[in-house]
């Protein structure tokens, strides 16, 4: 029981630890719908755009949240990781005979979502853009 007491106290630091340092994780995720009207106003939304594929999305606290209504690649590259392949195949079944995603999808790293739209390899600080033509990659710069 004393060992129980002192690994459950850990796990407790651990937690407030983490939370403080803005690290979610161990909190369950759970999927929410976001609306396109609703990220207009206080988050710049990107685009991905490649041969006849269009992916919308934004950066948000969680991961790059890649938004339903997006066409993405119907075809996946074998070569592509793991992690990605297994994110493409969790959402499956949210991606309609013409390659429209039905709901949003979270993704770890603007990366993994250039990756999911375009069903290759990819580097998402440039192939997401801004309405106006800028990238992740020039913002960031910029930030700095």
């Amino acid at each position: 029981e004393e060992i129980v007491s002192d690994l459950e106290e850990f796990v407790e630091y651990a937690k407030t630890i983490m939370g403080i340092l803005g690290h979610k994780v161990f909190e369950p995720k759970t999927p929410m719908p976001i609306q396109e009207a609703e990220c207009n106003n206080n988050t710049q939304m990107f685009y991905c755009k490649r041969k006849g594929l269009e992916g919308k999305g934004m950066p948000t606290s969680e991961g790059f949240v890649l938004l339903a209504g997006s066409r993405v690649s119907l075809q996946v590259a074998d070569y592509i990781p793991k992690g990605y392949k297994k994110l493409r195949e969790a959402y499956a079944d949210s991606i309609d005979k013409d390659g429209i995603l039905q709901e949003d999808v979270t993704c770890p790293s603007p990366s993994a979502a250039a990756v999911f739209v375009v069903g290759k390899n990819a580097n998402g600080l440039i192939e997401w853009k801004t309405a106006e033509g800028l990238t992740l990659k020039e913002l960031e710069d910029a930030e700095q």
